[in-house]
């Protein structure tokens, strides 16, 4: 089976070393939602250090599959004219 990995970036840099053998693609995709729903359980103040939370899935050669992001949005970003798209793709 191949492995994955999943790096996480919003608080705290966390480098997987270790990975998961998964079936494929899709259900790495899915690990990497319930990892991300994880951390936010455990940890919900994450979100309060940094505006955002991603995880970069990757392959053993270390590419870039599939991003999980979750960001919050404040007040201020949330008023007209604002282009909460671009504020997420900042994040």
């Amino acid at each position: 089976m191949p492995k994955f990995f999943f790096q996480v970036a919003g608080g705290a840099h966390v480098l997987d070393v270790e990975g998961r053998e998964l079936a494929d693609a899709a259900v790495a995709r899915i690990q990497g939602i319930k990892f991300a729903g994880e951390i936010l359980k455990d940890m919900p103040t994450v979100l309060y250090e940094t505006a955002s939370l991603k995880i970069d899935v990757t392959d053993e050669a270390g590419q870039v599959l599939f991003k999980v992001l979750v960001t919050t949005l404040g007040d201020s970003e949330l008023q007209p004219g604002c282009d909460i798209q671009e504020r997420a793709r900042v994040a």
